[in-house]
């Protein structure tokens, strides 16, 4: 489970509560602070915290870039321009699968990016009106039509791993997605980062956008307090987490669990995510499953994915259609 759909099912009374086993393993003092926070109802434990994503990285094929001459871009207005360059060579610049969730973390990152935590915060997870309707909004749907005309042509119905294969294969550029792609990249031998590369999505301000795996137990007759305790001390053991962790890709959920072994990549997140904690730039994703309902998150991404395909749609159009999602839980 993700996010705020923990706190649904332990509202309706369907999760066994994990309370005793977290005094026992101290949670309290063992869990990143998020990690606490996501993952108990009414201060109380109800789900085990697993594995914490970092959703704005950008994957590059540095072969590719080296062929053509290409720098690594610092801003998402040079990153159009690379793209631009690519397709004028013939090459598609990026792994994106025409899912619509593919396609809503893409706008996640350039809106998180380009707008800065403040501002993803109140237009996007508030939906403060001002600030949905303001002059950077325009600016990221602008340059989000620019990719979108600049992608679609060579988009397919492949999957995320499969447009990390093609990644590897030099067959697109980049890839803008989370860090399951370490996973699946380490899982090929890949060389990372020496021939695939891992740099933050361009942002104005570093920041960290996140999401969280949590296993719950249901309340059953199968779910006795001996079961929770044997599940529950086993999947949040330093042991289980570090060997999980180290091939996923994503960060161990305690703080005292040391790196050792982790790609140069995993290593590089846990310091940006301990910087943007500390600097108030770690973002829950909309997108997947951290910042808001489901039903809100749900009706985000169909109108991200809805603009990114429809060139007849306007942004005060987009605009609009956002500012009437119910934002309740």
């Amino acid at each position: 489970m993700e996010g705020p759909s923990i706190q649904s099912w332990a509202a309706l009374g369907f999760l066994h509560e994990l309370e005793q086993v977290a005094k026992d393993e101290n949670w309290h003092d063992n869990l990143l602070p998020v990690a606490q926070q996501v993952n108990q109802y009414q201060q109380r434990y109800v789900a085990i915290p697993i594995a914490i994503h970092r959703l704005n990285w950008m994957w590059i094929n540095q072969k590719v870039l080296r062929q053509y001459g290409l720098a690594v871009p610092e801003s998402w207005d040079a990153l159009i321009d690379v793209f631009e360059r690519l397709k004028k060579n013939g090459v598609e610049p990026l792994a994106l699968g025409k899912d619509q969730w593919q396609v809503a973390l893409l706008f996640e990152n350039l809106a998180f990016g380009y707008g800065g935590a403040d501002y993803y915060q109140r237009a996007f997870i508030q939906m403060d009106p001002a600030v949905l309707n303001s002059d950077t909004t325009h600016e990221i749907l602008h340059r989000f039509r620019a990719i979108s005309r600049l992608v679609k042509p060579g988009m397919s119905h492949m999957r995320w791993d499969e447009g990390t294969q093609l990644l590897i294969e030099g067959e697109r550029a980049f890839q803008i997605s989370g860090d399951w792609v370490l996973g699946d990249l380490l899982a090929s031998h890949a060389k990372v980062p020496t021939d695939i590369a891992c740099y933050p999505a361009p942002a104005e301000h570093p920041g960290f956008i996140y999401n969280m795996d949590s296993f719950a137990l249901f309340n059953s007759p199968r779910t006795d307090e001996q079961t929770a305790a044997v599940v529950s001390k086993t999947l949040s053991s330093p042991e289980f987490l570090k060997a999980f962790n180290r091939v996923k890709g994503a960060l161990p959920a305690r703080s005292d669990i040391k790196l050792n072994g982790f790609n140069s990549c995993s290593i590089n997140a846990k310091k940006d995510m301990e910087t943007a904690t500390k600097t108030g730039q770690m973002i829950p994703s909309i997108v997947d499953s951290m910042a808001v309902s489901p039903i809100a998150q749900q009706a985000t991404s169909s109108e991200i994915y809805r603009y990114f395909n429809d060139e007849t749609m306007k942004p005060d159009d987009f605009i609009l259609h956002l500012q009437n999602i119910p934002r309740g839980e």
